[in-house]
């Protein structure tokens, strides 16, 4: 990384699920309005089709190798910036939902964790020789512990930003039992990573309804290079996230 500043952003464009045909207009014109302002973005839920790629023409997209699900991921990074595709170990799990890409030494990550709880199925193909299951540290597993145990084994020896949009708030406490929302941040934080979007250990703005579910997740090195500058509260936004916009340092 340089001493430059990177305009970044990270946004679930809703297009992976039953209203993707409602948000195309929206998700066309936030993209017009972003292009060549933004230096690298995180995007979740893309379009099915090609031409939102028009659009970011003066930048590289990067996506997945691994098996494409309806929910679709992207890191869309400036062409001078010299980003390059990055393969991690369980791509061939998560498929096109975990999107990375490097940018320096900076591992880029465009994460979307299922709001699912793990079922038997899906255990049994994330556990391949070599690779177990995290400890049921809240009660039973969920995608989003899977995701978080992909983005903890990229961390070993490297820089790692991991945007996008969790499924995970730590508010959902409030109105739930069991206080699985601050469990999943306590089990991020003995991995030795760091909500950015969230400092004090306290949600920040909603994202999403009443909840925030789109966070910054990083190695320590990177969090203090972080500013993260607001969470859009006025429409029109593309979807229904609200974008998360912070630069990198």
């Amino acid at each position: 990384m340089n001493d430059r500043s990177w305009k970044a952003v990270s946004v679930n464009l809703g297009c992976g699920g039953p209203r993707a045909s409602e948000y195309r207009e929206g998700v066309a014109r936030w993209s017009q309005g972003a292009a060549g302002i933004v230096d690298i973005v995180f995007v979740q839920e893309t379009p099915a089709d090609d031409d939102w790629r028009e659009i970011w023409s003066e930048y590289d997209i990067f996506e997945s190798s691994g098996p494409l699900y309806r929910p679709r991921s992207a890191v869309i990074a400036r062409k001078d910036l010299g980003g390059e595709s990055f393969e991690y170990s369980t791509s061939d799990y998560h498929g096109s939902y975990v999107a990375a890409a490097t940018v320096g030494d900076l591992v880029l990550m465009s994460v979307h964790a299922s709001p699912n709880e793990l079922s038997e199925q899906w255990r049994k193909q994330w556990t391949q020789p070599g690779r177990t299951l995290p400890d049921e540290y809240r009660g039973p597993l969920w995608d989003s512990d899977l995701v978080l145990e992909t983005v903890r084994a990229q961390a070993e020896g490297r820089r790692v930003l991991a945007c996008g949009d969790w499924n995970e708030a730590r508010r959902w406490d409030v109105n739930h039992s069991g206080g699985e929302g601050a469990a999943f941040f306590r089990q991020l934080a003995t991995m030795h990573l760091v909500d950015a979007c969230c400092p004090g250990n306290e949600d920040a703005a909603p994202t999403h309804r009443d909840l925030c579910l789109d966070h910054i997740v990083t190695t320590r090195d990177v969090a203090d290079r972080i500013t993260v500058g607001r969470v859009m509260d006025q429409q029109p936004w593309p979807a229904d996230h609200r974008p998360v916009e912070f630069t990198i340092r």
